[in-house]
């Protein structure tokens, strides 16, 4: 066996005795694991060895406790055999028309954007500008959609007088 393999499964063994001394923590100190790991490294080698012992030992306890108790499974009784029916052998089969499909969905929206000429078209207004909007909206009895609108075709045709 070289060397790396040795070193290699010396620290496999470590792991495996920190994860043991980790669990350990976690269980007797109703801690996370991440929190017995951080105060298992922060500990004095002493203290460390200390409470690999005290793992093993509970460890080893634990594996006595199971051997001495048998694991019982549940036995659990299967309902009885239903008694076979006969079915009636049916010789002739016969087919229902299906019946006319109703229209029952909402129909789409065709040619709305055509008819009205208008698309929706998503606005980014700042906090303040939306806040006087509302209560000029609500002042007039209008929306602020419609407020929107108007000062929209206002700027337009402005412009297009100009």
């Amino acid at each position: 066996m070289s060397a790396e393999a040795s070193n290699s499964d010396d620290l496999n063994y470590i792991k495996d005795d920190c994860k043991i001394c980790h669990r350990y923590l976690r269980d007797t100190r109703s801690m996370s694991l991440v929190e017995a790991a951080k105060v298992f490294q922060r500990m004095p080698q002493a203290g460390r060895r200390e409470i690999f012992k005290k793992a093993i030992a509970a460890k080893e306890a634990h594996k006595k406790l199971l051997e001495k108790t048998p694991i019982q499974k549940p036995q659990v009784q299967s309902p009885p055999p239903k008694p076979l029916v006969q079915t009636p052998k049916v010789t002739q089969v016969i087919y229902k028309k299906p019946s006319p499909l109703k229209a029952t969905a909402r129909p789409e929206r065709q040619g709305k954007e055509e008819e009205t000429g208008s698309k929706l078209y998503s606005l980014n207004i700042p906090q303040k500008d939306l806040a006087l909007l509302k209560k000029v909206a609500k002042e007039e009895g209008e929306s602020v959609s419609t407020l929107i609108r108007m000062a929209i075709k206002k700027h337009l045709k402005e412009r297009a007088e100009g």
